[in-house]
């Protein structure tokens, strides 16, 4: 239960809620919570753009969403939710104010991609795998979280070229895309090479 070295993280936001409200102040502990959020380009109200709690998809969504007006309020949505709907700069900031200590992206809602067609090898595999190129914007959403007080860690972070696309300049990498999250104000990333991530957090 050290609060430095455990995050309690969840893609639906009415299980963390409930962490926050009830069972931490019952328990007497106070570990981070995250909320992962996935697809915040899409407009479906379902599946990976939507929190399963508040989608189309769950039964008792609309109870859940009852049981929240202010959030309803700000989202202007009363029933299903989207992943985007909780990242404006006034959800951001009800979002820290219920106990929410942080937000899990995906890393591919915070770099922008397009397809690259065709696709490219650029590793030297024979296989043609990079299929996406960055667009050089970025998503907002870092800087509205970190003015809400929120700490921001997006997934997933790997180094095989299926998993990158084109920077805007140079050639695609791990830590190419490490360098570019931070520098956009993330706290740090999820990666399935942590002694990687390490050595570029420490350069």
């Amino acid at each position: 239960t050290d609060p430095a070295r455990v995050y309690i993280q969840s893609f639906e936001l009415s299980n963390l809620l409930h962490c926050a409200r009830h069972e931490w102040p019952l328990r007497g502990i106070e570990l981070p919570l995250v909320l992962l959020l996935g697809d915040l380009a899409s407009t479906s109200p379902r599946g990976f753009a939507a929190p399963f709690d508040f989608s189309e998809d769950h039964p008792d969504a609309e109870r859940l969403a009852e049981s929240e007006p202010e959030l309803a309020r700000l989202t202007g949505r009363s029933g299903s939710l989207r992943y985007a709907d909780l990242v404006a700069p006034a959800v951001l900031r009800w979002l820290a104010s219920q106990g929410i200590a942080g937000l899990g992206p995906w890393k591919e809602s915070l770099l922008l991609r397009q397809p690259l067609a065709p696709p490219q090898d650029r590793d030297g595999d024979s296989r043609a795998e990079l299929a996406w190129r960055r667009t050089g914007a970025v998503h907002p959403m870092v800087t509205h979280a970190k003015a809400a007080g929120l700490q921001v860690h997006p997934y997933t972070l790997r180094s095989e070229e299926r998993f990158l696309a084109l920077p805007v300049s140079g050639e695609p990498s791990m830590e190419q895309e490490m360098e570019a999250l931070l520098a956009m104000g993330c706290d740090g990333w999820f990666t399935d090479f942590p002694d990687r991530g390490v050595l570029l957090r420490q350069a």
